[in-house]
């Protein structure tokens, strides 16, 4: 075979020589005696070798999808992910029915064919240097030999060692005929179910699965043999698996429906992910406690609604959403009524008891979208109220008073009922240049100062910038 590389300067003789040398040795692997999956294995090595790269996969080809036979992969990269990429490379060069480069991750896909019949993908990944059409052009040689001895183990499927070609591949690899019985499984296979191989042959595959997928499996089966179509076949399915002592694991599992001197064999290629399954556990359990954490530091322990930093963080993304659309703000600010005097008549256990009822019957009164109840600080708390006029936002004070009127709460201290009550300061504005979140605060502060300033348990109101006491009494 000719080799169609550049023969000027060392470095091209010295990769023209690597090339046939690594064509010889694949092509050693077709004389009689040599075994399949150290044939693989070694185009698989040979080809390490040759490129300089660190991580590569050959697949063998059947019903247009690519079905892993072996694969090398570095210490310390993420096995699944890498593998998962390989898959879709070689996918792509399948359909392309040409080499794909993706320049994004350096990987690179090969098609092993003899004419217009494709055996094969090997994918490559991790070459020190880019890879050029020449460099690919040239591997011509090299990838023949390679489609020659997958053809030949393709046609040896037939033979009834058929079990031992899988016997050294790194994932479980199994065979089974159009009844869904097992004809043959490796060792990786046997080792993931703990099964001997005289055990499963001959079974259906149904008892390598746990229910559902047990049943599915005898859907699948009353399916194909109806309509003659095999749903089941294709790429990257995960189900569970379950092994001889009955545990349940997870798996990827392939699918190849190809046809041995006329009759239909399944080839499966399954894959124990229950590492990857940890793995990505450990990530989303990562992330769920990051937010709750960021839900913790957000909700005040006592009363369990929102706290300060919150309603901050609230009040002033209101603000400035109102001043792009010029629209309202609301702030109500809510204080209880001589609740000093509560903690010295009845003890703080029942001054957070009362403040945490409190904080619930305010908190139920703010369902819409915007909307947030907050513990101010003490025994205050404060609302923010997008798009409300001073109008509507009296009446939520109103409806607030209410609900904590209706809790009951006894308060024998108290110099204006018999229950709790809360004392309520209420403000709008359009926010603007001279009117900021700070300003909004103080004019909600000023009216409470003056709700409970003139008798308490009642509502005032303030107007735009502008001291306007409208008491609503209550009590």
């Amino acid at each position: 075979m000719a080799v169609t590389a550049r023969t000027s300067g060392s470095a091209d003789l010295a990769w023209c020589q690597a090339l046939l040398d690594a064509v010889v040795t694949v092509q050693q692997q077709l004389e009689a005696g040599a075994r399949h999956s150290e044939s693989i294995n070694l185009i698989l090595g040979e080809s390490l070798t040759l490129t300089q790269c660190s991580a590569g996969m050959i697949a063998n080809v059947s019903g247009g999808e690519p079905c892993r036979l072996t694969d090398i992969v570095p210490a310390g990269r993420q096995r699944e992910d890498m593998l998962a990429d390989f898959d879709r490379l070689a996918r792509r060069a399948l359909r392309r029915e040409s080499f794909v480069v993706d320049q994004d991750s350096g990987m690179v896909a090969l098609l092993l064919g003899l004419g217009k019949s494709v055996y094969g993908v090997l994918v490559l990944a991790g070459r020190p240097v880019a890879w050029t059409n020449d460099t690919i052009k040239s591997m011509a040689p090299f990838t023949s030999s390679s489609a020659a001895v997958l053809r030949q183990f393709q046609e040896d499927l037939s033979a009834p060692q058929v079990d031992a070609v899988f016997d050294h591949l790194a994932d479980g690899i199994l065979t089974a005929n159009a009844d869904g019985k097992v004809e043959s499984m490796n060792a990786a296979a046997e080792q993931m179910f703990g099964y001997n191989v005289d055990e499963v042959v001959g079974n259906s595959a149904r008892m390598l699965l746990p229910e559902p997928y047990a049943s599915r499996h005898d859907e699948y089966l009353k399916q194909y043999r109806e309509t003659g179509e095999a749903s089941i076949v294709g790429s990257g399915r995960e189900l569970d698996g379950r092994r001889k002592d009955g545990t349940v694991f997870p798996l990827d599992v392939s699918v190849s429906q190809i046809e041995i001197q006329g009759r239909e064999t399944f080839v499966i290629v399954a894959r124990d992910i229950t590492e990857h399954k940890v793995q990505q556990h450990l990530v989303e359990l990562e992330r769920a406690n990051s937010q709750t954490l960021e839900l913790l530091v957000r909700i005040d322990a006592l009363t369990g609604i929102a706290n300060r930093r919150h309603f901050d963080e609230a009040l002033n993304n209101e603000m400035r959403r109102a001043s792009r659309e010029g629209k309202t703000v609301a702030l109500i600010l809510c204080d209880v009524d001589f609740f000093k005097a509560f903690n010295d008549r009845y003890g703080h256990i029942a001054g957070d008891k009362a403040l945490s009822s409190v904080a619930k019957a305010i908190d139920s009164c703010f369902q819409r979208a915007g909307e947030v109840a907050a513990r101010y600080g003490g025994e205050e708390f404060g609302v923010v109220v997008p798009g409300a006029d001073i109008e509507s936002a009296a009446a939520l004070a109103e409806k607030v008073q209410e609900k904590v009127n209706a809790l009951s709460i006894p308060h024998g201290t108290s110099r204006v009922a018999d229950h709790i009550t809360l004392s309520i300061g209420v403000a709008t504005a359009i926010p603007g240049t001279h009117f900021d979140a700070t300003r909004l605060v103080e004019e909600a502060d000023r009216a409470l100062y003056r709700a409970k300033g003139t008798g308490r348990n009642r509502i005032c109101l303030a107007g735009r910038g502008l001291q306007r006491a409208l008491p609503l009494t209550r009590g």
